[in-house]
């Protein structure tokens, strides 16, 4: 799990820097998945996996997205298209309507979806959910479900919750309305199909050094991390 990937503004605070991989070492991050064998797959590919037995890579990867931050199509994109990588965007979809400059446009979200990648809903206006009028989750669950559809020409499945948190309302209305499975901000590198609205992800932030990300995915460890200091 991601969120943005891009040069590290100066001055930036604590939470900046914990959003933010700075492209250099995403770049090291994406070679050394490539070296150790890692193939990307989508959450259809895994919940197929899950509930038919789809065969596989031998080291499957979901890279995923959250926000849909202008980075990750200036930076991610290029060097995980280099690698035959595609990965996972969740998108707050007003955000994305309203041109916000932070933020990708549709164009190059449907840029992203023609090259492979899966175009998921985050949501409308990045909200937490729980606590919520029913009405008004509908609306953000719907609504954002329904948006990414026009754009992209498929029925997406898949829904990231904002903040992370979610609940037993939240949940049934996902199911009800066509989801087939949402992800949170647990720690998590093992699925299974009875948890299809709970995964959990590693998250990757800009402290990271490639040591730990190789102890997160449960490999060897590098005998020295080249990630540089942003």
């Amino acid at each position: 799990m991601y969120h943005r990937v891009e040069p590290l503004p100066p001055k930036s605070g604590a939470l900046r820097t914990g959003l933010t991989v700075i492209p250099p070492n995403f770049q090291i991050q994406m070679d050394w998945l490539r070296e150790r064998g890692f193939e990307t797959v989508s959450l259809y590919d895994m919940q197929n996996a899950l509930a038919f037995g789809q065969p596989l890579p031998a080291k499957p990867i979901v890279i995923s997205f959250d926000d849909g931050y202008r980075g990750v199509y200036d930076f991610a994109f290029p060097v995980m298209r280099a690698h035959g990588y595609t990965g996972t965007l969740f998108l707050p979809t007003e955000l994305i309507d309203k041109q916000e400059p932070d933020y990708i446009n549709w164009q190059m979200a449907e840029e992203l979806a023609r090259a492979g990648w899966k175009i998921e809903p985050h949501t409308k206006s990045h909200v937490e959910l729980p606590g919520q009028p029913h009405n008004y989750i509908l609306y953000q669950a719907l609504g954002s479900m329904e948006t990414i559809r026009a754009h992209v020409g498929y029925q997406p499945r898949y829904f990231c919750y904002p903040g992370g948190e979610y609940d037993a309302e939240v949940i049934g209305l996902l199911k009800e309305i066509g989801y087939w499975g949402a992800v949170t901000t647990r720690f998590a590198i093992d699925h299974q199909l009875k948890d299809a609205y709970k995964w959990g992800r590693v998250r990757v932030s800009g402290q990271e050094t490639l040591r730990d990300f190789a102890l997160y995915l449960a490999e060897p460890l590098p005998t020295a991390s080249p990630t540089p200091a942003p």
